[in-house]
């Protein structure tokens, strides 16, 4: 597993990317929001362990990417977001109506590779959301 980052606090969610989870990780680190980078799920684990064990109340965000096999181009995916934000916002469209609007333009603009994009993030999410409560539950 090669987590791409780690946010402890005040973390500035990147919406506009993180729809799709194109180069996510990638653009966070440029930001500085993240604390660090991680190397398996042994750490994660260790990390979010000893804030356990401290009592510490905050927050903790680990992202992983897209496979890059499954990755989409990301002026092709970030150009698709920005017009699809533009027409959201054209439309009055706001709030909890916004997030189905753009999945189903991306669907649409994207020719189904979004879809496709979206099912390999959920997956690689999950798998390493295992693989790190696997490690923690072994300490």
């Amino acid at each position: 597993v090669d987590m791409a980052a780690m946010a402890l606090n005040s973390v500035s969610p990147l919406y506009r990317v993180s729809l799709l989870g194109t180069q996510y990780a990638s653009q966070a680190m440029s930001e500085k929001t993240y604390a660090s980078s991680l190397k398996s799920a042994e750490e994660a684990a260790r990390i979010v362990k000893t804030k356990t064990t401290l009592g510490i109340q905050n927050g903790i965000l680990i992202t992983v990417p897209i496979p890059e096999k499954d990755e989409l181009n990301p002026v092709f995916i970030n150009d698709n977001i920005e017009r699809a934000l533009e027409q959201a916002d054209d439309k009055g469209i706001r709030g909890k109506a916004t997030t189905p609007f753009l999945l189903a333009e991306l669907h649409r603009t994207t020719g189904g590779k979004s879809v496709a994009a979206n099912k390999a993030l959920v997956f690689n999410n999950s798998r390493t959301a295992a693989q790190i409560a696997k490690a923690y539950y072994a300490l």
